[in-house]
């Protein structure tokens, strides 16, 4: 039986049509990308694995105590990555809820496209 286009190959997941995360190729080869730390980049993927569009449009919410859980990250680790990912524009505060005891808000962001693109040949800057 041919499989589909859809379908995963078996060392991409256990179901043919499972869920992923999308990172697209151009953020990949982002100035932006390049320029996360390695924790970041897990972050990232982390809340990206979390984020239900439909549900919650753009917005989201990721706290240390799931870094620490899911991760195994210290909060120095996280509030780095966190950090490191909204001075890249991966990322922005929406709402900052710290006095308040309440999870903060973010959202996704489109900043990193400006930071430019490396070629794929050379990683230099296009």
């Amino acid at each position: 039986m041919a499989k589909s286009r859809g379908d995963f190959q078996n060392w991409e997941g256990r179901y043919g049509r499972g869920q992923f995360v999308r990172l697209s190729k151009d953020m990949l080869i982002s100035v932006a990308w390049y320029n996360l730390t390695a924790h970041a980049k897990v972050l990232y993927l982390a809340v990206k694995t979390k984020y239900k569009g439909e549900v919650y449009g753009d917005k989201f919410t990721y706290t240390y105590k799931e870094a620490l859980e899911k991760l195994r990250f210290n909060n120095v680790t996280f509030k780095n990555a966190k950090d490191c990912l909204i001075k890249n524009g991966f990322i922005e505060v929406v709402e900052n809820n710290r006095h308040l005891k309440k999870k903060n808000v973010y959202k996704f962001s489109a900043e990193w496209i400006k930071a430019g693109f490396l070629t794929q040949r050379t990683h230099q800057l296009e």
